[in-house]
């Protein structure tokens, strides 16, 4: 027997989250897509900047668009990276965001795969 594939997106949360409009999820999730390399663009400079400050207030932008998507898993790396801004050196945030962007990738390609029009 197939072990599903975890999906990037808790479609089951984000169906309630949108009140089950497939309309809205669009929407959320173009807004996503739209400024999504901007935001990564903007995330790698102040990693290499070493600029913490910066590091947080994106994290934590992104965060809150994730978690409105129902995105758990690039949210949780979202809020590792906001919190080791605070804390950490960026050799301990540089894998993090390596995962981060893996994570990214995985629900644009979910996203794109339109495999969520089953939920609505």
């Amino acid at each position: 027997m197939d072990t599903p594939i975890e999906t990037p997106i808790d479609m089951n949360e984000a169906t309630e989250i949108v009140c089950n409009s497939k309309d809205l999820f669009i929407e959320l999730f173009d807004i996503l897509i739209d400024t999504l390399d901007e935001q990564l663009s903007m995330l790698e400079k102040a990693i290499e900047k070493q600029d913490f400050s910066t590091i947080i207030w994106i994290a934590h932008r992104m965060k809150s668009g994730l978690n409105s998507l129902a995105a758990k898993g690039a949210g949780d790396l979202a809020q590792r990276l906001e919190n080791l801004s605070q804390t950490s050196s960026i050799n301990d945030i540089q894998p993090v965001y390596k995962a981060y962007k893996m994570e990214l990738d995985r629900i644009t390609a979910y996203y794109k795969s339109r495999a969520w029009e089953s939920y609505f």
